[in-house]
C-alpha cells in the first residue's frame, strides 16, 4: 500500500443543512471526507451522522435511469476538482445528495453511545454504507451495502520509530473525551481530551495516512523545543502519542491552548486597539527569534497558524512544515528566509 490515498481527498468540516423531516430537524450532518478521481466518476462522500460514520459510495452507472441528475454529478465533480465553477462549490453537492436522500436519513437507526466517550470511539465509530442510486423519475435514493475495507483509508500514519521512542504513547482507549454533548463530540476532527495521571487538559491533533513525511517532521521539532528547555514560549507543545496496537500513529496529544479555536485571522476585527496589535506583533516576533536561535523553524508562517488565547496572548502553533501561498514563496519553505517572510507578511496583516 502506498503511503498516499489512492484517490484525492477534499479534507472538510462542512455542516449541510439538515432534513426537513420531524426526526432530524435538529441533527447535523457533517462530512469529514469527499473521496474522488480525475481519472474516473467513481467518488465517496463520508458523513458523521448522530455519532455513526456513513460512507456514500457514488457510481456513475448507478445514475443512468436519470440522465438529469448524471450528467449534475459529473459537473459536481468537475466542481470539487476546480473548488469553484459555475457559481458552484463542493458544499453544493452535498446539499444536491442530502436533500435528494433526507428520507433515508430520517430512517437511520442511531447508534448508542456511551457515556464516557475514548478516543476509540471517535476514530473507529458504528458504520454503515451506502451506494447512491437515482430512479427514471429522478429521484435520489441510498442503498445499503456490505463493507469493503480495502476501499476505506484507516485514521493514522506509519510511524518513525527513531522520532517517536522518546515521548510516551497511548492507545486510543486510554484517552478521554471531554465533551457535554457527545454527537457532537464524534463528529469532530480534533478533540480536547485528557489522559489519566495527567492533570493537564489536552489537544488530540489527527493524522491520516498520507501524513508520514508531516508526522515525523512535526515531531521531530516539538523534540527540538523540549530540548532547547523553550517551554516558557508560547508555542504549541507535544505530551504525548496516540498510537494503535500495530504502532500506527494515530496523532498528537498537546497540551491545551484555551483559546476556543480562535486564530489570528479571526480574532483580528476593527474594535482591536492599535496597542494590542503591536503587542500581539512584538510577542510573536519575539516567540519566533527564540525559536530561531535555537536552530528551530516554524515553517508554515501564517496568521492561521496564531491562536490568540483566553487573556488575548499569540500563540504559534503546527510545526508541519509546508507552506502557504501568499504567506512564504515556496523556494523559501523550510528555511529561516522563508520564516521571516511569513512574518514580516503576518506583521503587516496585523497592522494593516
Amino acid at each position: 500500500m502506498s503511503d498516499t490515498p489512492p484517490r484525492a481527498s477534499t479534507q472538510l468540516g462542512a455542516n449541510p443543512p439538515t432534513s426537513d423531516t420531524d426526526d432530524t430537524s435538529t441533527e447535523q450532518y457533517t462530512v469529514s471526507s469527499f473521496m474522488f478521481s480525475s481519472l474516473d466518476t467513481d467518488s465517496t462522500l463520508t458523513v458523521m451522522f448522530c455519532g455513526l460514520r456513513m460512507y456514500i459510495d457514488i457510481v456513475a452507472v448507478n445514475l443512468q435511469k436519470s440522465p438529469s441528475r448524471l450528467d449534475e454529478y459529473i459537473h459536481f465533480l468537475k466542481v470539487a476538482d476546480a473548488c469553484e465553477l459555475d457559481g458552484l462549490t463542493v458544499e453544493d453537492f452535498y446539499d444536491w445528495i442530502f436533500e435528494g436522500c433526507s428520507s433515508t436519513f430520517a430512517q437511520v437507526a442511531r447508534p448508542a453511545l456511551p457515556t464516557k466517550l475514548t478516543l476509540a470511539d471517535h476514530l473507529y465509530p458504528a458504520t454503515r454504507c451506502y451506494s447512491l442510486y437515482a430512479d427514471e423519475h429522478d429521484r435520489l435514493g441510498l442503498v445499503e451495502t456490505a463493507d469493503d475495507p480495502k476501499k476505506r483509508v484507516s485514521p493514522g500514519t506509519r510511524a518513525h520509530e527513531d522520532s517517536c521512542h522518546s515521548w510516551p504513547s497511548f492507545t486510543a482507549c486510554q484517552v478521554s473525551i471531554c465533551a457535554d454533548d457527545s454527537v457532537h463530540a464524534l463528529h469532530n476532527a480534533r478533540q480536547k481530551v485528557r489522559v489519566a495521571d495527567c492533570e493537564s487538559l489536552l489537544f488530540f491533533k489527527p493524522y491520516e495516512w498520507s501524513d508520514k513525511k508531516t508526522a515525523k517532521h512535526e515531531i521531530e521539532v516539538y523534540t527540538q523545543i523540549r530540548q532547547a528547555s523553550l517551554s516558557h514560549l508560547r508555542t504549541s507543545k507535544l505530551f504525548g502519542l496516540v498510537r494503535d496496537e500495530s504502532g500506527l500513529l494515530l496523532g498528537l496529544l498537546l497540551y491545551y491552548i484555551d483559546c476556543d479555536a480562535t486564530t489570528l485571522e479571526y480574532a483580528i476585527g476593527p474594535e482591536i486597539s492599535l496597542s494590542t496589535r503591536q503587542y500581539w506583533a512584538a510577542e510573536i516576533s519575539e516567540t519566533l527569534t527564540h525559536l530561531h536561535e535555537a536552530g528551530i523553524i516554524w515553517g508554515d508562517a501564517k496568521a492561521p497558524n496564531i491562536l490568540v488565547d483566553a487573556h488575548n496572548d499569540p500563540w504559534i502553533v503546527d510545526f508541519g512544515g509546508s507552506y502557504t501561498p501568499g504567506w512564504v514563496e515556496k523556494d523559501l519553505a523550510g528555511a529561516i528566509e522563508g520564516d521571516m517572510q511569513g512574518l514580516s507578511r503576518i506583521v503587516d496583516y496585523i497592522l494593516e
